[in-house]
């Protein structure tokens, strides 16, 4: 892997394309922002920060609020906090909904395309992405062009921007609009255009779920997590492509001591490596997309959820309780007389000799099946090496789970072996196939395993329970839309 690929993770890494969370342009209107008072003119920006040990970041809509969690707190939160802790700093992080929301200080923002104002610096990039025409109709996007579009939905930040008032226009004539994508290889015609004032990303997407509009143009990162709850999401098109996406930093008469400070941050081996951990954890698991599992996961969530939620909510403890219905979901798609060829069963899905060591005596009873699944979760969690990130552990203990936790060993071996980090997960799973390699377990200390399954076992999981975490999202997003309204 390359340092130039690894830090900017381009679109050639995933399936799908990243489109950036785009601010209108009157930025300057707010030029009275973050005017830093020091009575020592001789200290940087970066001295009075750390003389104040604190760094104020702001973080505008970001789409992976969506799939906040214990074990995720999104792609930018991670890497800010890191930068952070590089520099020794408290850290001051909000998530807003607006730029006008900001009233204080403040040293980054995240989530704008355009500096506000001559005293802030636009860093390097962190990935690319693109802005796509979705729609839950099933065309093609030449048959699109031959018909007479009716309604688009838009945040109005992304109506706002430039490059999107260059690509959207309005005939006087008749007042429909227009809309070409980069290299204006297509047009596609709209009769109205809804600019929501709540620059919320998810919003145009609820709207198309809910047949208020026919069609939505929104950063490709909220699409590809929306077709996890809405598998019927079909990108259209295009619209713009490789859009980098950076943070903005303030820098008060030209002083960049803080963009210079991140720039030696963002080179380092340590954060290649933090980069590697976060495009594996936010990209690549949303990119990967089956529209048949998720289709039936969805249904699943609406017809059999609501007989068990309240068992996983009681029993979960000190795990999300979405988390632990992701798993019962994967193991046995929601059935308590479910029974595998290798004769594991119920809910949870649990081995005879795993039921008696767990004192549950009847593994076709719900109840004591999910409270069984979570003690022996529980009881992997803590072997595994406190070396390991908190965040990753619970997926070296699912992987022990499916297989068993000797392999586990096998594969952190193989890892050690292969040059890479035994204790992340981004590493470890890539060697998890080679456990049923014919050329390797015969050499392995617990020899055959299908690790490949294993693999998949998790990320399913993963997928399912970040489906779980957005539906929980998008209905607060909605009932707020409500409230507004």
């Amino acid at each position: 892997m390359t340092k130039s690929l690894s830090l900017k993770w381009r679109v050639g890494l995933t399936t799908f394309f990243l489109s950036a969370l785009l601010i209108p342009s009157f930025f300057s209107m707010f030029s009275h922002w973050h005017e830093h008072e020091s009575s020592d003119k001789k200290n940087n920006h970066l001295a009075s920060l750390m003389s104040k040990n604190q760094l104020v970041v702001r973080v505008i809509n970001s789409p992976f609020s969506l799939v906040d969690s214990d074990y995720s707190k999104g792609f930018n939160v991670e890497l800010v906090d890191a930068f952070v802790t590089s520099l020794g700093l408290e850290l001051d992080i909000e998530h807003i909904a607006s730029i006008d929301e900001i009233q204080e200080e403040v040293d980054i923002i995240i989530g704008v395309s355009n500096a506000p104002n001559s005293n802030w610096v636009k860093g390097p990039a962190l990935y690319t992405h693109n802005l796509q025409l979705v729609s839950l109709h099933t065309y093609q996007a030449n048959e699109l062009e031959k018909k007479s579009l009716g309604i688009l939905s838009l945040s109005q930040s992304i109506k706002n921007q430039t490059s999107a008032q260059d690509i959207l226009k309005q005939d006087p004539s008749n007042k429909n609009y227009t809309l070409d994508n980069s290299d204006q290889s297509h047009q596609f015609k709209f009769s109205t255009v809804i600019a929501h004032q709540d620059n919320n990303s998810f919003i145009p997407l609820i709207n198309l779920a809910n047949k208020e509009s026919d069609f939505a143009l929104v950063d490709s990162v909220s699409a590809a997590l929306f077709r996890r709850i809405e598998p019927n999401l079909k990108i259209i098109a295009n619209i713009s492509e490789n859009e980098e996406f950076a943070w903005f930093f303030y820098s008060p008469s030209a002083d960049e001591s803080l963009l210079n400070a991140f720039k030696s941050f963002h080179a380092s081996n340590e954060t290649e490596t933090l980069l590697a951990k976060l495009a594996e954890k936010y990209f690549n698991i949303i990119s990967s997309f089956d529209k048949s599992q998720t289709y039936y996961f969805v249904q699943a969530v609406e017809k059999k959820l609501p007989e068990f939620e309240p068992l996983f909510k009681q029993y979960a403890g000190e795990f999300d309780w979405r988390l632990i219905a992701a798993i019962a979901y994967q193991e046995s798609h929601w059935d308590p007389k479910a029974k595998s060829p290798t004769g594991v069963r119920g809910m949870m899905m649990l081995t005879l000799d795993t039921a008696k060591y767990l004192g549950v005596d009847d593994r076709l009873d719900t109840e004591k099946s999910i409270i069984g699944g979570i003690e022996y979760l529980r009881f992997l969690l803590k072997r595994i090496p406190q070396t390991v990130d908190e965040d990753d552990k619970i997926w070296f203990a699912l992987a022990a789970y499916n297989m068993g936790i000797g392999h586990l060993w096998d594969a952190r071996e193989l890892t050690l072996q292969s040059g890479g980090d035994p204790d992340k997960w981004h590493d470890l799973k890539n060697h998890l196939p080679k456990l049923r390699d014919e050329n390797v377990y015969p050499d392995l200390k617990y020899g055959y395993a299908r690790g490949d399954e294993a693999l998949i076992y998790v990320e399913n999981i993963r997928r399912f329970y970040t489906t779980l975490l957005g539906l929980d999202r998008l209905e607060d997003i909605e009932s707020k839309r409500i409230e507004k309204s």
